[in-house]
């Protein structure tokens, strides 16, 4: 019986014993779990940190990799690190180029920061008989090195509303171009006030005819094959007018003609396709198509100009043939009266003037730049719909400036510097796609 009762409590101490181990082991267990759960948490939370922060570096290389890109971008064609708006200013004469504010006339000896390896110009080439008539050529030293081969040379042309202006508007973009190994000029043409106002447009379209034959001599003096020299028109304004014009009306070219550069050109004087934002900055995205036109007009974005302008620059453009006064008759209703014989003796020789009467079959490849608040927004439509017309939509290209006017048609307002710097960039890739590469 003894036996019996201790073989029972030593069964009933092991019990015991099992169960204070049982509960050390569940205790052990539940820390390591504790431990696991912290450790796995700790594991997580170290790795979004250091996914976050890889993220954060990569966005900050790449922020400067982009910096980098750009400021290579501008040092390649400036020869200096500039900011976009800095280059254009609030005006495109005297500008400051580079953070000291000397004006690089590159090309100019004498000339703050002139550099002798780059290139030269033949500076105020006469042209013509007057003394208004002169270009710039600025010849790279590099294309020296391809007399012999294919050279293209981009003329650029001022605007001023055939009244003002120099052909110093330019400049800035004749020694940019030249500086990427392009031959560039920029002509000086008279306006059509004084003794030149008999001829308006048609002069201007002569002198344009006799200067491309004197740069193609000039550059045939220098050592370079005139049959491979080519040609493209940049305009701005009445510039970008006179480009279409030359190119679509003259029929013996004297260098071929690549590709068209056309900011803010008027395509025609017809007032009814005249108009003006509304309100201040068009919300259309583009006006690339008669059908954006349309919906600016149906939506009350844009407005019709009033006629006076159009007339008084069409009266401008066939050298001043009437008054103010006869101008404002002219308009009766807030319409043009174009019953009206003083009306119907400009428009004689105004329609001569209009692009979209003489375009043709013209199909070559032209870049454009148009702003939304300008009276000429809806211009470039006009065109547009003309190469959709030809089936030849894919030879034209807008670049966009949707804040800008026209005053500020090729250095923008503020929104707009990226629609500039696109401007730019695209130009360049017209010159390398369109020039012939030897």
């Amino acid at each position: 019986m003894e036996d019996d009762i201790n073989e029972k409590l030593d069964d009933l101490g092991k019990q015991l014993n099992g169960n204070k181990i049982s509960k050390r082991i569940k205790v052990t267990i539940i820390i390591l779990v504790i431990f696991i759960i912290i450790l796995i948490a700790a594991l997580i939370f170290f790795f979004f940190y250091m996914t976050n922060k890889l993220k954060e570096e990569k966005a900050i290389k790449d922020q400067q990799i982009q910096k980098k890109k750009e400021e290579d971008y501008l040092l390649e064609i400036n020869g200096f690190k500039e900011e976009w708006y800095d280059i254009y200013g609030d005006r495109f004469v005297n500008l400051s180029y580079s953070e000291d504010n000397i004006i690089p006339n590159t090309f100019r000896k004498g000339k703050p920061n002139y550099i002798e390896e780059l290139g030269d110009i033949n500076e105020g080439k006469d042209y013509d008989v007057y003394d208004t008539n002169v270009y710039d050529l600025y010849i790279p030293y590099s294309s020296y090195k391809r007399t012999k081969k294919h050279n293209g040379i981009m003329l650029f042309v001022r605007g001023g509303g055939f009244e003002n202006n120099t052909r110093e508007e330019v400049e800035c973009f004749a020694i940019r171009f030249a500086k990427l190994g392009f031959i560039t000029a920029n002509i000086e043409y008279t306006n059509t006030l004084d003794k030149y106002k008999q001829k308006g447009f048609f002069r201007i379209l002569d002198e344009m005819t006799a200067c491309i034959k004197s740069i193609k001599k000039e550059l045939g003096k220098k050592g370079f094959d005139e049959d491979k020299l080519e040609l493209s028109l940049y305009g701005i304004s009445a510039g970008g007018q006179l480009i279409l014009l030359y190119a679509f009306t003259d029929k013996n070219k004297i260098l071929p003609i690549k590709f068209i550069l056309n900011s803010v050109g008027v395509t025609t004087i017809d007032p009814k396709y005249w108009y003006v934002p509304a309100v201040p900055n068009v919300t259309l995205d583009s006006i690339e198509t008669i059908e954006d036109i349309k919906e600016g007009i149906e939506k009350k974005i844009i407005v019709r100009d009033k006629p006076f302008f159009v007339l008084y620059m069409t009266n401008l453009m066939t050298g001043k043939k009437l008054t103010l006064e006869e101008i404002d008759k002219l308009i009766v209703n807030d319409e043009v009266n174009k019953e009206d014989p003083k009306y119907q003796e400009m428009y004689k020789y105004a329609k001569y003037g209009s692009p979209l009467e003489l375009i043709g079959n013209f199909t070559l490849p032209m870049l454009c730049l148009y702003d939304g608040n300008d009276g000429l927004v809806a211009h470039y439509s006009n065109l547009h719909q003309h190469y959709i017309d030809k089936g030849a939509e894919q030879n034209i290209e807008l670049v966009y400036m949707k804040y800008a006017g026209h005053e500020r048609f090729h250095h923008g307002a503020p929104h707009d510097i990226e629609a500039m710097k696109k401007m730019h960039s695209r130009m360049v890739d017209f010159a390398k796609t369109y020039f012939t590469q030897d």
